[in-house]
């Protein structure tokens, strides 16, 4: 069973890590190289962590816990398929971990979504994208 992970910040890297013992053929779409450990922030600041502790790249995590790492944006989700930048990611789940999204409007002031909210931009207008696990057609 293959399953699409949208989205290589911690919870998206966190899931893959958690689940690797299962058997399932775990695909992680996300354009950075790396993981930025924002937790770690505080400690940096206070001289408690490094600089090159606040990354870690995603390639050598994706091998060592048997996923795949497909460095391109995901675009759009078409039925069981997850369209990138360069190439197609079939599924039979997808999960959409692509953090959240501060968005300020000058009339309504700051408004932050949950962490379970996802937003996308269809037709020229935003709308709230509830649905963070997609099973495949």
């Amino acid at each position: 069973m293959r399953v699409a992970v949208i989205g290589g910040g911690i919870a998206g890297a966190e899931l893959v890590r958690v689940a690797s013992p299962c058997p399932l053929d775990f695909v992680l779409i996300e354009p950075k190289k790396q993981v930025e450990m924002q937790a770690l922030y505080p400690e940096y600041l206070g001289g408690i962590a490094r600089l090159q502790d606040l990354a870690a790249p995603l390639k050598p995590f994706c091998e060592r816990v048997g996923a795949t790492h497909i460095q391109e944006k995901a675009l759009s989700i078409e039925g069981s398929s997850v369209v990138c930048e360069k190439s197609q990611v079939d599924f039979d789940y997808c999960v959409v971990a692509t953090g959240q999204l501060r968005i300020t409007s000058a009339s309504r002031g700051w408004r932050t979504p949950s962490p379970s909210t996802h937003w996308r931009r269809p037709r020229g207008r935003a709308a709230l994208w509830r649905t963070t696990i997609r099973r495949g057609s």
